[in-house]
């Protein structure tokens, strides 16, 4: 089922919204992608990600799953010009207890982007098929964050 993707990250000291979509064509294979236009002052840029994840039959623990991504991030119109990268990521996803996490490692492959990423957040159904995810973006190596909230729908 598609999964629809609503929510803000707080990013230098201003929170810029976000929406994505994510489909799963096949059992062990996902395609997504997030779009967030943001505006400051008068300078409107366009962030976008598309990324393909492939999940494994093997677990990294019993209680676990993981998932192999590659992804296209890009920023448009910004005032320092069009910039574009790429990311190797993991991503882990379990339970423990009655809580539920993600955490994901992203490498950036970029001459624009030096830091590498570490995402962490945990899912809260609210309904059926409505979550919340509270998380945060870490960089690296200094572990600056921002934090983010996305409401999440199944379809």
């Amino acid at each position: 089922k598609p999964i629809i993707h609503i929510g803000g990250i707080e990013e230098n000291e201003d929170t810029r919204f976000l929406t994505g979509i994510q489909l799963s064509p096949a059992k062990n294979l996902l395609i997504g992608g997030v779009i967030s236009p943001f505006k400051k002052n008068s300078d409107i840029s366009i962030y976008y990600h598309l990324a393909i994840g492939f999940i494994p039959e093997w677990k990294l623990f019993k209680l676990s799953s993981n998932m192999f991504q590659i992804g296209l991030h890009r920023d448009k119109f910004e005032k320092d010009g069009n910039k574009r990268w790429f990311s190797l990521s993991i991503m882990e996803s379990g339970r423990f207890f009655n809580f539920n996490y993600n955490i994901c490692a992203n490498r950036l492959v970029s001459s624009v982007k030096e830091e590498d990423t570490l995402m962490m957040s945990t899912n809260i159904k609210l309904k059926n098929s409505i979550y919340l995810r509270p998380g945060i973006i870490a960089f690296l190596p200094k572990f600056d964050y921002n934090p983010f909230l996305l409401l999440s729908i199944k379809l």
